[in-house]
């Protein structure tokens, strides 16, 4: 958990894993929710084709699309569900500075 007071980076793969299989297009959504429960879509990404070995990243634009309580970072794969258990790919979230 962090606290989102400004725009952030965030970066899909940030450790450049070699995933098990091709995972197709996934597509990235930032999410908000006033109760931890029940959740809108703030901003959608461009898909990111995460092959096998790729790196994905995007910026959130606070000022545009909003803050609320409770953010989250849903990924949605067009792929056939693989399971990347043994081989992770880590999410790394950078904030752009004081908000």
């Amino acid at each position: 958990d962090w606290t989102v007071n400004n725009n952030f980076t965030f970066v899909l793969n940030a450790t450049f894993e070699e995933l098990d299989e091709d995972g197709d297009n996934v597509v990235a959504v930032i999410q908000g929710s006033v109760d931890g429960e029940n959740w809108v879509d703030l901003q959608t990404f461009s898909a990111w084709n995460a092959g096998t070995q790729t790196v994905g990243h995007y910026i959130y634009d606070m000022g545009t699309n909003g803050l609320m309580p409770c953010m989250r970072i849903q990924l949605n794969s067009d792929g056939s569900g693989t399971n990347n258990t043994d081989t992770p790919i880590k999410i790394v979230v950078i904030p752009h500075g004081a908000g």
